[in-house]
């Protein structure tokens, strides 16, 4: 729009009454922006006045869009999983998680823009893991914070 300088609220309508864990926008759709929750993740395609639930209701940690789909980590049966999800089908596509001690969840994902089969995750205990084959396998970059 103006690069920043001018901002206006959004109205949010359609979020549920609890605590918002990650907000993200769409990497080239200016309008479209993603709030994750305890009840999921809701995506408003008019700049944040209007939300609507994208995901199933599920706990979810974190999230992150790429240009077609939306990769979303979640905690289920305590275990921590993570799906991405077409942004035109809404398809699930269930991606293989590392080995995560009990207690620990995926807090931070991100990937590469170029090649959205590339996905790092960060945990919350700071183990840092990377895929280059959306979850096939995965190298752990950090254990504990450390590299």
């Amino acid at each position: 729009m103006n690069d920043g300088k001018t901002w206006s609220p959004s109205q949010l309508n359609g979020l549920p009454q609890t605590a918002a864990r990650t907000i993200v926008a769409h990497p080239t759709d200016e309008n479209m922006v993603g709030i994750s929750t305890a009840e999921g993740v809701f995506i408003s395609r008019d700049n944040g006045n209007t939300f609507e639930r994208f995901t199933r209701k599920i706990d979810t940690t974190t999230f992150m869009f790429q240009e077609k789909s939306v990769v979303f980590a979640a905690v289920e049966n305590d275990q921590s999983i993570l799906i991405k999800q077409s942004l035109d089908t809404k398809h699930e596509e269930v991606l293989a998680v590392p080995p995560l001690d009990e207690k620990d969840h995926i807090m931070y994902i991100t990937s590469n823009p170029a090649n959205d089969k590339e996905i790092v995750i960060v945990t919350m205990n700071g183990d840092i893991f990377m895929t280059k084959n959306n979850g096939g396998s995965w190298t752990k970059l950090a254990s504990e914070g450390e590299i």
